[in-house]
């Protein structure tokens, strides 16, 4: 039986991506009709290893030649970066971040609820830390854009994995600009990366260390879609490359970054190494991990001073 599958590119070369819905579907109907069978139980248990090896291959595609182009157009000048924020000009703010909205998936009321959350609590600003879409369909960026900019609440974005699908790069440009920036907001210094690929490569590694050298700002944060950590399900969340995790933790503790933030996995987790606490927050849509909830995290600025909170939704 052949799944249904999509060729995806990013004017770099993206490995096929799997509609999940779909092997959902198919798989179900082959259970069906197995289950009155001997034979079909061994057969339902074999379906269901390969459904989760297409699930894993699908939200893991680890690919170093996409991020390499990425990167190159990024600096190549054609494509804008968004600006610096002065929530308050006094060092004394709150901003929120929370991830994996997967447009497309998951119905855009529950962006609209984290932004009014954020909003009517007096977050200057709110990051999203990649997964805007689904599939990186244009219907699906506009749907994303169209919502958060009704929220007329400030927002920064970060690109993940299933916005590159089905040709998402294209779409990512158009709709939101960069994937690589960085911008201050009064005292904070954020460093926004791609590993929309599962990869950061060399050059964009080399682009961080740069940035982190080059601020003066006390309080610096990193947000990602993958993270070099992920808690107990370390390998299936995190940054593909052993070496670049080990890399990037180096680069974050040699310039003693704050904090290091990323999604990917639907649901919130956090550690400390150092001098850095890694949080992983993609809980705002419909499918959450088991035992997860809904929620956004909180940062607290006080002067050089920062701290978080979960927040339910």
């Amino acid at each position: 039986m052949l799944l249904p599958t999509a060729s995806t590119t990013g004017r770099g070369k993206i490995s096929e991506k799997i509609q999940l819905t779909a092997h959902v579907q198919v798989m179900a109907e082959v259970i069906e009709g197995q289950l009155a069978t001997k034979e079909g139980m061994s057969q339902i248990f074999m379906i269901f290893l390969i459904f989760m090896c297409l699930f894993f291959s699908a939200c893991n595609n680890f690919n170093f030649e996409g991020i390499r182009e990425r990167f190159r157009e990024n600096f190549s000048g054609n494509l804008g970066a968004p600006s610096n924020i002065d929530p308050a000009g006094s060092n004394s703010f709150t901003f929120a971040v929370f991830g994996d909205t997967h447009v497309g998936l998951t119905s855009t009321s529950f962006i609209s609820s984290a932004m009014m959350k954020s909003k009517n609590d007096g977050d200057a600003f709110v990051v999203v830390a990649g997964d805007l879409t689904n599939l990186g369909k244009a219907d699906e960026f506009n749907a994303y854009i169209g919502t958060m900019n009704a929220s007329a609440h400030l927002y920064r974005s970060v690109i993940g994995n299933h916005d590159l699908y089905f040709d998402g790069w294209t779409n990512f440009k158009q709709y939101v600009g960069r994937s690589i920036y960085s911008f201050d907001a009064d005292n904070v210094h954020f460093s926004i990366l791609d590993s929309g690929n599962g990869t950061l490569g060399e050059a964009q590694l080399n682009w961080l260390k740069s940035d982190l050298a080059a601020t003066s700002q006390p309080i610096k944060i990193v947000v990602s879609h993958y993270a070099p950590v992920s808690g107990e399900l370390d390998n299936l969340f995190k940054l593909a490359s052993e070496e670049e995790c080990a890399i990037l933790k180096n680069i974050l503790h040699r310039n003693s970054v704050n904090y290091f933030v990323a999604g990917h996995y639907h649901g919130f987790r956090e550690m400390k190494l150092g001098n850095t606490t890694y949080i992983v927050t993609g809980g705002v849509n419909s499918f959450l991990d088991p035992g997860q909830s809904n929620h956004l995290v909180r940062f607290t600025v006080n002067g050089n001073s920062i701290n978080h909170q979960k927040v339910e939704l």
